[in-house]
C-alpha cells in the first residue's frame, strides 16, 4: 500500500511526481502495485485531473511491452483509460492512434484500441461523439 499512497495523494504535485517515476522502468517492477496505482491516479473522481497522462502513458505503452510483463502493456492501458469519460480523453486517444508511426506494433495498437473501447462507448453515448473525429 506504501507504494500506492502518492498515487492517492490529496496533492497534485505529489501524484504528478509519482506518473513522472513511473517513467523509469525499475519502478515498474512491481507491476500489480503499478496497476493499482494507476487505477487510483484514473479513478473517475479524479479523471479531470488526470487527463494530463493519457498521452504520455500512451506514449510508454511501447517500451512496456519491451521491459515488461506479457499482460502488463493491456493492463497499463486498461488501468489508464478506466475512469475517463470526457470528449477531451478519447480525442487525445484518437489523435494518438492516428499518428502512430507505420513501424507501430499492430498488436499494441489493436491493444489501445481494446482499451480504448468502453471510453469512446461512452463519449458516443453521452452525445458527445460530435465533438470527435471519426474512429
Amino acid at each position: 500500500m506504501l507504494f500506492t499512497l502518492p498515487a492517492l495523494s490529496a496533492d497534485a504535485e505529489v501524484r504528478h511526481a509519482f506518473f513522472e517515476g513511473l517513467r523509469q522502468a525499475e519502478n515498474r517492477r512491481k507491476e500489480p502495485w503499478v496497476l493499482t496505482a494507476l487505477r487510483y491516479l484514473h479513478h473517475p473522481l479524479r479523471a479531470q485531473d488526470s487527463e494530463q497522462y493519457i498521452l504520455p502513458s500512451l506514449q510508454m505503452v511501447r517500451e512496456i511491452q519491451q521491459t515488461g510483463g506479457i499482460f502488463f502493456p493491456k493492463a497499463w492501458v486498461q488501468r489508464t483509460l478506466y475512469g475517463h469519460r470526457s470528449a477531451a480523453a478519447a480525442r487525445t486517444v484518437i489523435h494518438f492512434i492516428e499518428h502512430l508511426p507505420a513501424d507501430y506494433p499492430p498488436k499494441l495498437k489493436n491493444k489501445i484500441l481494446q482499451a480504448a473501447d468502453l471510453l469512446l462507448r461512452k463519449v458516443r453515448i453521452s452525445g458527445q461523439y460530435n465533438a470527435l473525429p471519426d474512429a
